[in-house]
């Protein structure tokens, strides 16, 4: 019989009230009442065979992993990781960022998580794990703009901050644009043509 899948949240309000005395009562209580504590409403979602199986049969789930491949997190340090693989007991493998071009091996369970990383962390995450600081492009930096197509970038000199120089290949133009508008295709020092 195939397992039943719990969220993480699903298993905690479980785990409460998984002793013998108490497991008639779950079941009674998801029957008659449903579930509206904030806590507990998460137990909704599961049918009263699914909850009955959880509770009385061994080995009836299992706990989906509340994080995946490709995520970026935090841990309680504050350093940013992104995981690369996630094995069957939930074991997660990745590396983490604690500042540009620091790399150590992520090897835990998810209780090291704080929380998944917001978009600035991502991006944070991101640079860190090419040996740069947040939007420092280069010269040369192969890159793209969602309006304008492809280019490099074309110097260190910058006329304002949060702006680079790019020179487009379709049409030669040369133009500031603004970071959030880049992508970074391909670092100077990766580039085949070089």
């Amino acid at each position: 019989m195939q397992k039943i899948k719990l969220t993480p949240e699903q298993w905690e309000a479980i785990e409460i009230r998984n002793s013998p005395d108490q497991r008639a009562l779950v079941v009674e209580h998801h029957v008659k009442k449903r579930w509206t504590n904030l806590i507990n409403e998460c137990l909704n979602e599961l049918s009263t065979e699914e909850l009955c199986r959880v509770l009385y049969e061994p080995n009836s789930y299992e706990v989906m992993p509340e994080f995946k491949e490709g995520d970026w997190v935090i841990n309680y340090r504050g350093d940013i990781g992104k995981i690369e693989s996630v094995s069957d007991n939930c074991i997660y493998a990745g590396k983490w960022y604690e500042s540009p071009g620091s790399e150590s091996l992520m090897y835990c369970r998810q209780d090291v998580f704080d929380h998944h990383a917001n978009e600035e962390e991502k991006k944070k995450g991101f640079w860190w794990s090419i040996g740069r600081e947040v939007d420092e492009y280069r010269m040369d930096d192969f890159v793209f703009v969602e309006s304008m197509g492809y280019g490099f970038i074309r110097s260190g000199l910058n006329f304002m901050d949060d702006y680079r120089v790019v020179e487009f290949i379709e049409n030669g133009e040369i133009k500031g644009c603004h970071v959030h508008l880049l992508r970074l295709i391909t670092k100077t020092d990766e580039r085949l043509d070089k």
